[in-house]
């Protein structure tokens, strides 16, 4: 019986980045929109401070600036929300082209065995542990949103 190979994260990973290299920039996008999506959600309570400020002070000629404040942060939550959903849009798709990828790579490294190694499994096993790699991808992109 051949020795067994450790497997750890690292080429794991590796081996899931193989499956992302050809729409690389759909992965960075979608941490772009993500990451700009939490940094203008920053803007909402720094608002919410100034309303709050004005509306305790008791100053009726400022309501103008209070609608203001409000419409503003209405518009940020807008914002955010759209850039939110680009973000998920563009992992769904990104999903959706490298799940495949994935399987032919997985599906490939199970081709280079030798028959012994056939010999010795099931059909189904294999092409379990072939799913277990997208499977793995999927919940990995479903925790990074």
């Amino acid at each position: 019986m051949p020795p067994t190979q450790s497997v750890d994260v690292r080429k794991v990973l590796r081996i899931m980045w193989r499956g992302i290299a050809p729409w690389s920039w759909m992965f960075f996008a979608a941490s772009f929109f993500q990451i700009a999506a939490v940094v203008t959600f920053a803007f909402v309570p720094i608002n919410l401070k100034k309303f709050f400020d004005i509306l305790s002070a008791g100053d009726t000629t400022r309501a103008p600036e209070l609608i203001w404040i409000i419409a503003f942060i209405f518009g940020i939550q807008v914002f955010r929300r759209f850039l939110d959903r680009i973000g998920v849009y563009l992992i769904s798709v990104l999903d959706s082209r490298a799940i495949p990828l994935l399987m032919q790579i997985a599906y490939d490294h199970t081709l280079g065995h030798s028959v012994h190694f056939f010999e010795n499994a099931f059909a189904g096993a294999l092409v379990q542990k072939v799913r277990r790699l997208a499977s793995a991808f999927r919940t990995l992109m479903e925790s990074y949103y």
